[in-house]
């Protein structure tokens, strides 16, 4: 009897030791499992989705358009646009034609004299030799040239009713000078017209 009590002693002791390192083997394991498992929903709950990343994007996007749509120009704003517009081109218009109607060299011809001189080189060019032809030819070109700059006189009024109407205005914004309107080609005349006045470019009110 002491002998079978010493046995089933020694099989309870074997297995109570065979338990104790089986849980010393599987505890780290299930740390190992249980970190995982928290890091794992961590970085769900921190990192967004996809889905949430593109829906982000899209809503930017929208809110971006709609407020390029609202930064649209007043009626105002337009208007000062349109004018300034209107003041460039009739400045341009009327110094580009200073330019053409600039006198050259010698005596000014009126319309009359340069038809005059045009009736005698048609007569001359019948009977010219080549080289003589050459010349009158290119006499020509300029005289008729001349003459349409000289007829053209009344669309240089008209211009320059337009400049002087503008001048003042378009010379203050932009900052430009007597002197500068004077060296551009302008006269003095049409600037007093215009109301500009020596002296730092101001104007006459």
């Amino acid at each position: 009897m002491g002998l079978r009590y010493l046995s089933a002693c020694t099989a309870r002791l074997a297995c109570v030791y065979a338990s104790i390192t089986w849980k010393m083997v599987d505890m780290p394991r299930a740390r190992t499992t249980t970190v995982r498992t928290s890091r794992a929903a961590t970085s769900r709950a921190t990192s967004p989705g996809k889905h949430t990343v593109a829906a982000r994007a899209r809503a930017a996007r929208a809110a971006s358009t709609k407020t390029r749509k609202r930064t649209t120009m007043s009626p105002e704003h337009k208007a000062a646009l349109a004018t300034g517009r209107a003041e460039g081109r009739a400045v341009r218009n009327y110094l580009e034609a200073l330019e053409k109607h600039r006198p050259r060299r010698g005596r000014r011809r009126t319309p009359d004299m340069i038809s005059r001189r045009l009736s005698v080189i048609e007569e001359k060019l019948s009977s010219a030799d080549a080289l003589s032809r050459l010349h009158l030819l290119k006499e020509k070109e300029d005289l008729e040239a001349e003459l349409a700059r000289a007829r053209s006189s009344d669309d240089l009024a008209a211009l320059e009713k337009s400049f002087v109407r503008v001048a003042r205005g378009y010379g203050q914004r932009k900052g430009i000078t007597y002197s500068v309107w004077r060296a551009a080609g302008v006269g003095p005349v049409v600037l007093q017209r215009a109301g500009v006045i020596r002296g730092g470019g101001r104007s006459r009110p």
